[in-house]
């Protein structure tokens, strides 16, 4: 069950919770999590895509969280046995995939079936696909030197480090190139000589958030810190994830009080909650009842009840509300200060998002 990042069979703020924590870094989050439920998009990593995926099922904009997969296989030609990966449709495969070791060869690259080159982290999975690993002689290395080495989520101030013997950054700046691998526009490039044998290449103006890049060194340079082999770097620049919920203007909010409880299916509740709402046997409503004075809903209204903070103040990216329950719910009848009400249908839950632009990523 995609989104199931606890185990428990439900999918519920608890996973976000779970997910937060182990993107985070939490040790009890890493031994306990479901990685591959917790995967949603099956790109290789749990990250924010994922945990933004599980927000949007829990509040009806996605009707469902299980991917489209397609077959990743490798064929590395002696370089040992590599298990093929899933990889969810529309997205870059970021897992880890295992470098094959040739005797008396240095593993270059991946190609794809038409021969071009597989870039890691940026190549967006759209079909099945065999990867075949491309070597050169350990002897020819000096000669080629073509590995790369990858980074991603870095800062648009991210900067590379260079060494070369060469007499002015104007020098170095002509044997190196910076290309954007995903279509996104140019950005300028400079190299600063640091004055100790060592030169920055960095973006004046910053890189493109979200964007992929690849820096290429030519011949006499390479990358500080790293072994002369290594000739290219790919890198993403992270984006900024902006979470704010743009909700429909006709939905009404109201915020749940010590004397509001709820009836549903003859059962009494204190708080209304999505869980509540859901059913995995049937596609029937969920069908309910409480009371409210000082309110004036009529039958058709829209309304969210909450607990705590107004879903229209929530940030997710800062709090992840696993104790500030909310539910959507259609009122069906009234009845005095007495409201009947349903789980929302697909339509109307798609209605409760303004559309499109504002769905947060």
């Amino acid at each position: 069950m995609y989104g199931d990042a606890n185990g428990n069979e439900r999918v519920e703020l608890l996973d976000v919770n779970l997910m937060e924590r182990y993107m985070e870094g939490d040790a009890e989050a890493q031994d306990s999590i479901y990685f591959t439920e917790a995967d949603v998009n099956a790109d290789g990593v749990v990250d924010d895509v994922d945990v933004q995926m599980v927000k949007d099922y829990l509040v009806g904009n996605r009707d469902s969280l299980t991917p489209e997969l397609h077959t990743i296989r490798f064929v590395t030609d002696g370089g040992g046995e590599i298990a093929p990966v899933l990889a969810g449709d529309g997205y870059p495969y970021r897992g880890e995939i295992p470098t094959p070791a040739k005797d008396e060869y240095i593993f270059v690259n991946w190609v794809k079936e038409d021969g071009e080159v597989y870039y890691p982290l940026t190549e967006v999975v759209s079909e099945d696909m065999t990867l075949t690993a491309v070597y050169e002689l350990i002897e020819s290395r000096e000669q080629i030197n073509i590995t790369s080495f990858s980074l991603e989520d870095q800062e648009p101030d991210v900067s590379f480090e260079i060494t070369g013997d060469f007499a002015s950054a104007e020098d170095v700046k002509a044997n190196i190139t910076v290309l954007p691998k995903d279509g996104s526009d140019s950005v300028a490039v400079e190299v600063q000589d640091n004055g100790d044998g060592t030169f920055k290449v960095y973006a004046p103006e910053g890189f493109n958030e979200g964007a992929s890049y690849e820096l290429t060194l030519g011949e006499g340079l390479s990358f500080s810190g790293k072994e002369e082999m290594f000739r290219t770097a790919y890198f993403i620049i992270a984006k900024e994830e902006n979470d704010t919920l743009q909700y429909d203007a006709d939905v009404i909010f109201i915020q749940d009080t010590d004397s509001m409880s709820y009836t549903i299916d003859g059962k009494t509740v204190d708080v209304l909650e999505t869980a509540l709402l859901s059913n995995d046997e049937s596609t029937d409503a969920i069908t309910g009842s409480f009371e409210m004075s000082g309110q004036k809903l009529k039958a058709g209204d829209i309304v969210c009840v909450y607990e705590t903070t107004d879903p229209r103040n929530r940030d997710y990216t800062q709090n992840d509300y696993q104790d500030d329950a909310m539910a959507f719910i259609s009122i069906t009848e009234v009845s005095g200060d007495t409201y009947s009400f349903e789980s929302l249908s697909e339509e109307d839950a798609e209605d409760v998002l303004a559309m499109p632009d504002s769905i947060p990523f």
